[in-house]
């Protein structure tokens, strides 16, 4: 039987979580205003985002940028059951900023991210996974904003050497 579940809670305003069970609905292309990151629990699910396309399995992860271009479909009629986090933006780039110095929200590098080899190491589909999701992810996402660390490394250091003049 379809279901959808939404949990939000007031002493989290920045963050929403949706959990749908065997679900067919199909999706038009769409975007958020959150990072939305999202865990296919069980079945398989067609992603596109911004152009890129993708069958992720039951484990694997995908990442949606704010404003990104997306759709999130069953790959077979069985239908699909996935979590779906959606952070909000400007949280995000409070939380990049006070880590960064950062003057505007940096996107996750890839926007599609996938970890099904990665993931079923920490999962167990005996337990819930709701609970598993909502401390896998902000691990995720310190991982993933790591990835931005080298680059603005490289922004400073070129401020630095064009304002040393090059010595």
């Amino acid at each position: 039987m379809r279901t959808e579940r939404f949990f939000k809670d007031p002493n989290l305003p920045f963050a929403e979580l949706r959990h749908s069970r065997a679900s067919t609905a199909a999706f038009k292309p769409h975007m958020h205003q959150t990072l939305s990151i999202g865990a296919v629990e069980a079945g398989e699910v067609l992603y596109t985002v911004s152009g890129q396309e993708a069958r992720l399995a039951t484990g694997a992860l995908a990442v949606v940028n704010p404003e990104a271009v997306h759709t999130c479909n069953p790959a077979t009629e069985a239908g699909r059951s996935y979590y779906m986090l959606h952070l909000d933006a400007d949280w995000c780039f409070q939380v990049q900023q006070s880590i960064w110095s950062v003057d505007r929200f940096m996107a996750v590098e890839k926007c599609l991210i996938f970890i099904a080899a990665f993931l079923p190491q920490f999962v167990d589909p005996m337990r819930p996974l709701g609970l598993q999701f909502l401390c896998i992810v902000p691990t995720f996402l310190a991982i993933t904003f790591a990835e931005i660390i080298p680059i603005l490394a490289g922004d400073l250091y070129a401020g630095w050497h064009a304002t040393a003049g090059g010595h």
